[in-house]
């Protein structure tokens, strides 16, 4: 991807580019399931980073994630608002007239 700069040696990432637009998002959930995420639900399934960077695509925004986090067990209830708004996303665009 030609938008991506080297910043302090590492790519940019969500964290880096959240005051800026681009013209497609590729937002990707690399965990086979939250039980892998290394950082928890809590970082994995978090709807602030998801929210910002969705709404960051002027044209399209693709969410790449394993169908298995649709089914992932909630420990504690604060949780269930997590999970549940990638489930609700997934739904959404389930329905869409755009859906390819």
């Amino acid at each position: 991807f030609a938008a991506l700069k080297q910043v302090d040696g590492a790519d940019e990432h969500v964290i880096v580019t959240l005051g800026r637009e681009a013209p497609v998002v590729i937002y990707s959930m690399t965990s086979s399931s939250a039980d892998a995420a290394p950082r928890g639900i809590n970082f994995l399934f978090s709807t602030n980073r998801f929210n910002v960077a969705l709404s960051r695509a002027q044209v399209a925004a693709f969410v790449v994630a394993s169908p298995a986090l649709l089914d992932t067990n909630c420990a504690h209830p604060e949780q269930l608002p997590l999970v549940g708004a990638l489930c609700g996303f997934v739904e959404a665009c389930a329905g869409s007239p755009t859906r390819g």
